[in-house]
């Protein structure tokens, strides 16, 4: 995966992960099991639409990657379904969407896209824009 279970919940605090993760009535513990999955199938969710354009897995792994891999296994995890879970990872796909597409690369994105929207630094990317001289 593209993320750690402890990049997941530094990400979303320990109470939620628990949240998360606790199956109902069971005891206030983390299921890293559980994190690792969902993260495990975002990165698998990334890699469908970063191959299009990169070799994948993707390495080293650029911390926006890692962001949208934890956005992704969050809204997996979030039975309630709440609004700003689902919009964060709607934001994730349609910037991976316009990557795919050829809208926007790993290191820049047209002005107003969703992947602007993410704060892409092309410093963070230069192993992958080969003659980017970022």
């Amino acid at each position: 995966p593209y993320a750690t279970a402890q990049q997941f919940i530094d990400a979303v605090s320990e109470a939620e992960a628990i949240a998360l993760t606790r199956a109902p009535g069971a005891s206030a513990a983390l299921d890293l099991p559980r994190i690792a999955k969902a993260l495990a199938n975002a990165s698998s969710s990334i890699d469908s639409y970063l191959a299009t354009r990169y070799p994948v897995p993707i390495s080293p792994v650029p911390d926006l990657v890692v962001s949208w891999t934890i956005a992704l296994a969050r809204e997996e995890l979030d039975r309630q379904g709440r609004d700003f879970v689902v919009k964060a990872a709607d934001r994730v796909r349609a910037a991976l969407k316009d990557i795919s597409t050829g809208k926007a690369t790993l290191g820049s994105a047209p002005e107003g896209s969703a992947t602007r929207a993410l704060d892409l630094d092309p410093r963070n990317f230069a192993g992958y824009l080969p003659g980017c001289g970022c």
